[in-house]
């Protein structure tokens, strides 16, 4: 009998510090991490510069790849974090790869005040890859943008809400001793 997989999923709306949490726990439980804006980065990059197919389809694309990686990683019982602003769509996806596998898994999602949260990404957007696309130059957009395809709201497994418009509240201490205590 194979080794199961334990799997992360750190899922949420834009700027409320995925990424950040998501590194931190690969380097506290020592497994691999995929971030979904990293390897669509990286794909872009191999791509020609600004290419309006790469940046129309690259979220797809990298989608896609995701998916391959976990059941790849599904396969030979090897635990890993995926992390990324994960539509509803998708994460009923994950949700049945993981079911053929009968893989444990917890997910992190990140909230917050969506005024909060259009401060902090219009904060980083000039330093943001060309391939991200604008998730709207109004809060009312910003929201809607992230809503309106249920990003955010589809857990699976074990869910931990993580309420992020104020870091400084966040014990992100606490949060990888959950995920350390679910490994």
């Amino acid at each position: 009998m194979s080794k199961k997989s334990k799997v992360f999923i750190i899922t949420g709306f834009c700027a409320t510090g995925k990424s950040t949490f998501s590194n931190r726990l690969a380097d506290e439980l020592a497994i691999p991490c995929f971030n979904k804006d990293t390897l669509k980065e990286t794909l872009a990059d191999g791509f020609e510069p600004e290419g309006e197919v790469v940046q129309k389809n690259g979220s797809r694309v990298t989608f896609m790849l995701l998916c391959h990686l976990l059941e790849k990683f599904l396969k030979v019982g090897q635990s890993c974090i995926l992390e990324g602003n994960f539509t509803a769509t998708e994460m009923q996806i994950f949700q049945k790869m993981l079911g053929n596998y009968q893989t444990e898994t917890q997910t992190f999602i990140f909230k917050g005040d969506f005024d909060i949260l259009f401060q902090r990404y219009n904060e980083r957007a000039a330093s943001r890859h060309w391939v991200h696309k604008s998730a709207g130059d109004t809060v009312e957009v910003f929201k809607k943008v992230q809503t309106s395809v249920g990003i955010g709201e589809v857990g699976i497994g074990k869910i931990v809400d993580v309420e992020t418009s104020s870091f400084e509240a966040v014990d992100f201490e606490c949060l990888v001793n959950i995920a350390r205590d679910f490994l």
